[in-house]
C-alpha cells in the first residue's frame, strides 16, 4: 500500500510583474512544483495580483517561509512585489497528474 506524504503549500500574493522572479526563487529553493493563478480580470498588467503557489516536502529542515520573506525583500528592491503576503499550509499528497481531469467535462 502506498503511503501518501504531506506537503507544504506556500502561497505568495504578488504582482504579475514579479511572478516569474518569485516562481524562479521557489524553484531554486527546491520546490517540487510551482503554479501561478492570475485574477479573473480581463485586463492583465504588471500590477495585476497573482498567486504563486510552491510545493515543498513537509519534512524540510529549514523555515521556508522565512527564507522566502528574505528573498521577497530583495526582489522588492527591483520589482513591484505587491502585498508579498505568504500563507503556508500543510496539504495531503494527491494524484496531481490525474486530478486536473475532473474539471474538464466532455461536450
Amino acid at each position: 500500500m502506498y503511503s501518501y506524504m504531506k506537503w507544504l503549500e506556500v502561497e505568495i500574493s504578488t504582482t504579475n510583474e514579479a511572478c516569474d522572479a518569485i516562481s524562479q526563487i521557489c524553484t531554486d529553493l527546491g520546490a517540487s512544483g510551482v503554479s501561478i493563478e492570475d485574477s479573473d480580470t480581463k485586463m492583465i498588467n504588471d500590477d495585476t495580483e497573482v498567486l504563486v503557489k510552491a510545493y515543498y516536502p513537509e519534512n524540510r529542515d529549514d523555515d521556508i517561509e522565512e527564507i522566502i520573506k528574505e528573498k521577497l525583500l530583495l526582489v522588492s528592491k527591483y520589482l513591484n512585489t505587491g502585498s508579498g503576503s505568504i500563507n503556508v499550509k500543510v496539504i495531503d499528497e494527491q494524484d496531481w497528474a490525474n486530478n486536473w481531469k475532473k474539471y474538464y467535462k466532455p461536450f
